[in-house]
């Protein structure tokens, strides 16, 4: 398995040159992840298969940092950037696994509870 942490650019450009050409679907969800304290993070998830020539088959995923949910914003300026952020990998990916003839299937959200450090 291959994964690109926090790497979207690369993400899509293998998108494109080893596409989801075993079932044509990336396959997302986002992940709430506590950071530390009461703040949490909001990361965008994507996996796919390719199967190569030889026919090895290989997943491929990304686990992209899209910003901070703080329960103490009042004013929601983190959560609406963390929501753009969001948007835009989600576009991104979209966009690349479209130009590689496939789609995108969106997952629920996922808690993990996990602490990241």
């Amino acid at each position: 398995m291959v994964v690109f942490r926090d790497d979207l650019d690369t993400f899509c450009k293998y998108v494109a040159h080893r596409p989801p050409n075993v079932d044509h679907t990336v396959h997302q969800h986002l992940e709430d992840r506590h950071l530390e304290k009461g703040m949490r993070g909001l990361y965008y998830v994507a996996r796919y298969r390719h199967r190569s020539a030889d026919g090895e088959v290989m997943t491929v995923g990304l686990d992209q940092y899209c910003g901070r949910v703080d329960l103490d914003d009042e004013a929601g300026d983190e959560g609406r950037a963390t929501a753009r952020g969001t948007e835009a990998v989600a576009a991104c990916v979209l966009r690349a696994a479209e130009e590689a003839g496939g789609t995108v299937q969106k997952e629920p959200v996922r808690y993990t509870g996990e602490v990241v450090s």
